[in-house]
């Protein structure tokens, strides 16, 4: 068996920043601390691991082999559960990572740099902590640009605002091309192209164009229409990378009844020509009471599209969603039979190169979401206004200021507007959140859903079983014979 050559996933990048490198995969960025982003360069080439031992060991010849070889072991392995490496004889398999000793020395590798202890090779979803002129302000990884409220979906969950018929789209490809372009330079990698539906704009590819210009990760969420075969190939030869595509239950008639128009097939297709087009393809399905007994089957319609990940994401109660809450409100039954689906089909799943993503609602599980990874931590949203948010629906507190690129820089917006540091950090915490140990993990949960059910975004989460307002949670889970309201 020839020795474990690890190259970068087809579907990977590695990417640059002032903080630091960074991996960037279809659905999320992670940072690489220490000597991260060197073992990565090293990957490829024809390179064993031992040859990127030998490498390393020239670079930091003060470090002992073993050390070396174990560090680059553990790195490569973590990158290799993340998706972020894969051997170079993927489809015949290859030695697994801890396999480092054997192969042939590739004499074209890095020349060794002035001697220094190696730097233990990290990585974290979390941020990079960057300096402001009066704080420390978290730089971003990902940005969410809202490029349109357009939708030729009806979908009843929507998390678009009520009123998006009222808001003045303002950002041509031009603008959305400043906004890259700043965004790059403040730290972001990856960039959501969402909307409403995306597809919808005659200048999609002179956005992506613009994107792959600023070094970003494009990566498309689309309904599937009016997208066309013909113009996903157009996009990817412009750099697109990955592409989303939401289906709103397995069958035509189920998925179509939801969404308001004929569109399953269209999604099938899009779905088959994303993977044929060498592109990452994510199914996400929005799952509800309406149709979390179609779990096995959106399972097995990731499985025959031949995705690499499938999203089965619950309904968050924003927007339409909220709005239709009692007629969308699943039961404990339906998400335990739900969950064991999934887990049933894990190991068929995982040996097709599927992952898949099952997470409850927050509604069932007495403990706040970290939404967004942190309010202005990780993720910044573009709405098609030019105001820059720390998530999608953050514009709906009252009294919070928020800024728009049309005035202000990308950067200024993210340090600077007073509605982005509200709730940022720790210090605006009320007990019991202040004293929480996992305030960390879960940052106060959703600043939006305290407002609308608390009525008081510094409130604790009511999904949190410690908040006041929790009993109003428990209350909503008892599903209604409410008649849906369609997005219109």
């Amino acid at each position: 068996m020839s020795a474990y050559q690890p190259v970068l996933s087809r579907h990977a990048s590695l990417k640059s920043r002032p903080e630091g490198d960074v991996l960037v995969l279809p659905e999320r960025a992670v940072r690489l601390g220490g000597s991260g982003g060197e073992i990565l360069r090293l990957c490829g080439g024809g390179r064993s691991v031992k040859d990127i031992v030998d490498a390393l060991e020239a670079r930091y010849s003060g470090t002992p082999r073993l050390e070396l070889s174990d560090e680059v072991r553990r790195f490569l392995a973590e990158m290799q559960s993340l998706g972020g490496v894969e051997s170079a004889d993927v489809r015949s398999g290859g030695e697994d990572p801890s396999g480092v000793e054997a192969g042939p020395r590739d004499a074209a590798v890095v020349p060794p740099t002035p001697t220094r202890r190696l730097p233990t090779a990290t990585a974290d979803e979390g941020p990079l902590e960057t300096s402001s002129a009066t704080r420390a302000v978290p730089a971003p990884l990902n940005l969410i640009a809202e490029l349109t409220y357009r939708c030729p979906l009806q979908c009843a969950y929507c998390s678009n605002p009520l009123d998006f018929r009222s808001r003045r789209e303002a950002l041509g490809a031009e603008d959305w091309g400043r906004v890259f372009e700043q965004a790059s330079r403040l730290g972001v990698v990856h960039l959501g192209l969402t909307g409403g539906e995306p597809s919808t704009r005659a200048d999609l590819e002179e956005i992506v164009d613009r994107a792959f210009a600023a070094d970003l990760y494009p990566h498309l969420v689309t309904a599937g229409l009016p997208l066309t075969p013909e113009r996903l190939e157009a996009l990817a030869r412009r750099g697109l990378r990955s592409v989303q595509v939401s289906f709103q239950d397995a069958t035509p008639a189920a998925s179509d009844a939801m969404a308001g128009t004929e569109s399953f097939e269209r999604k099938r297709a899009i779905g088959k020509h994303t993977v044929a087009l060498g592109l990452s393809l994510t199914l996400n399905c929005v799952l509800h009471r309406q149709n979390l007994a179609s779990v096995p089957a959106l399972i097995e319609l990731a499985l025959e599209l031949g995705a690499d990940r499938l999203e089965l994401a619950n309904t968050q109660y924003h927007g339409w969603a909220y709005l239709n809450r009692g007629a969308l409100m699943p039961t404990r039954d339906q998400l335990d039979r739900a969950s064991e689906a999934v887990r049933g089909a894990e190991e068929r799943a995982k040996a097709a190169g599927l992952t898949m993503l099952f997470v409850r609602p927050d509604y069932f599980t007495d403990r706040p979401k970290p939404c967004m990874g942190g309010w202005g931590r990780l993720a910044m949203v573009v709405d098609p206004t030019g105001c820059v948010l720390p998530c999608h629906d953050a514009v709906t507190i009252p009294g919070l200021e928020f800024w728009n690129v049309r005035e202000h820089s990308v950067a200024k917006c993210w340090h600077e507007a007073p509605g982005m540091s509200a709730y940022r950090g720790f210090e605006w915490m009320r007990d019991p959140c202040r004293a929480c140990p996992e305030r960390e993990r879960d940052f106060g949960g959703c600043r939006c859903q305290a407002f609308r059910i608390a009525g008081d975004a510094a409130a604790t989460d009511p999904a949190c079983a410690l908040s006041a307002h929790h009993g109003r949670i428990v209350a909503a889970r008892e599903p209604d014979l409410e008649r849906l309201v369609p997005r219109r």
